[in-house]
């Protein structure tokens, strides 16, 4: 009984062993450059395993990324904090200019700016200290200043015992 053989596939396996490729391997051909894609059977079963290698990696990157994530967040607490204070002077700024005011008055200016924001801690200092009886034409200062780790949402990871102040300084006019 006489086999038939096929060319193609002769000269396939031709192909194949003078590129050195086994024939367990995965071969696919490149239509446009006729050429062989080889996949060996290792690196297949090397994309198998490499779900741990995922598990890994994210495990290293999500302490980073919270690191950064809630440094921002703090950030952003801060500076919020900051503008409060900027606010809560300038009004009291505005308050000690006024004739026939006293220290209750700045007090209540502050705290209608602060306490609706929720900044706790904080501590008003007017320069000089009798602004009522100052000449016109005297500058007063205001500072409100308020502590990090009361306002903190994170009190000792990122700002600690610092303390920050909002200072606004007006003339006394009539």
């Amino acid at each position: 009984m006489l086999q038939t053989v096929d060319f193609a596939q002769i000269a396939h396996a031709m192909v194949l062993a003078r590129w050195g490729i086994l024939k367990s391997d995965v071969v696919r051909w490149n239509q446009k450059q006729g050429l062989p894609i080889v996949i060996p059977w290792k690196q297949l079963n090397r994309r198998k395993n490499r779900s741990g290698i995922a598990v890994i990696e994210l495990a290293v990157i999500i302490p980073v990324f919270m690191l950064i994530l809630l440094g921002t967040i703090e950030a952003c607490a801060m500076i919020f904090l900051q503008q409060s204070l900027e606010i809560a002077s300038y009004e009291a700024a505005r308050v000690t200019i006024v004739p026939k005011t006293g220290t209750q008055d700045v007090a209540d200016a502050v705290d209608t700016i602060l306490v609706p924001r929720r900044v706790h801690g904080y501590n008003v200092s007017v320069t000089p200290v009798d602004f009522q009886n100052a000449p016109y034409g005297t500058f007063i200062r205001v500072d409100v200043s308020a502590s990090c780790q009361a306002n903190s949402l994170f009190p000792t990871m990122f700002y600690g015992s610092q303390s920050l102040t909002g200072t606004v300084s007006m003339m006394k006019e009539f």
